[in-house]
């Protein structure tokens, strides 16, 4: 893969990714408030891609999977340096220009706004690596209706949580075309998941 010219460091996520994960399961992380249950045996074998603040839950469980974190919102994480950091030009593509493994998405490589919320645009992305499932862990907005996101150290918070109640509709045709589960993590004995599946979604 060719990087950016003039950055050495940085990679063109489309053109990175395209089919290197074919016939695999993608595992998407959200950051509901049932992320702070989640355990590895929620994520399964397959590509990890971590929403914002879902980053530092996920990078703890030293998993053997490839984790990307996607970082476009307000508050940005930057991931260990073993983890491919995914940002959105325009947004946030010149945050942490000094991490190692960057990928750079453009919307409109992929037919979408540069306002579009962050889950549609790794759904595209998962399709684009090839994957044959989806696993959205810890979605709650598109499972429940929780519209509360969990920060980074654990509060959460209904801050803007109004701006996620749109977007459930859109992401249930986008999940058309390919299988997939949602896993809500619980606080029952022993962590078992909870998966919900949307009829509506099928």
């Amino acid at each position: 893969m060719n990087p950016i010219i003039g950055d050495p460091v940085t990679q063109r996520a489309v053109e990175f990714l395209k089919d290197r994960y074919t016939g695999q399961t993608c595992s998407i992380v959200g950051k509901g408030p049932s992320l702070m249950y989640i355990k590895a045996e929620h994520i399964k074998p397959g590509p990890v891609i971590a929403l914002n603040e879902a980053i530092v839950y996920i990078q703890k469980m030293d998993l053997p999977n490839d984790i990307y974190s996607m970082q476009k919102d307000l508050g940005t994480i930057e991931p260990l340096e073993s983890i491919w950091l995914i940002l959105q030009s325009p947004y946030s593509d010149k945050h942490f220009p000094n991490h190692p493994k960057r990928l750079i998405i453009e919307t409109s490589e992929i037919g979408m706004l540069v306002t579009e919320m962050s889950i549609r645009m790794v759904i595209k992305l998962a399709k684009i690596m090839g994957c044959s499932k989806i696993n959205l862990i810890s979605c709650d907005s598109l499972t429940n209706g929780d519209l509360r996101t969990i920060g980074e150290n654990g509060g959460v918070t209904d801050e803007c949580g109004s701006l996620y109640d749109y977007v459930r509709p859109l992401v249930i045709k986008d999940l058309k075309d390919i299988a997939h589960e949602f896993i809500q993590p619980t606080i029952f004995p022993g962590n078992m998941m909870e998966i919900q599946t949307m009829k509506e979604a099928i």
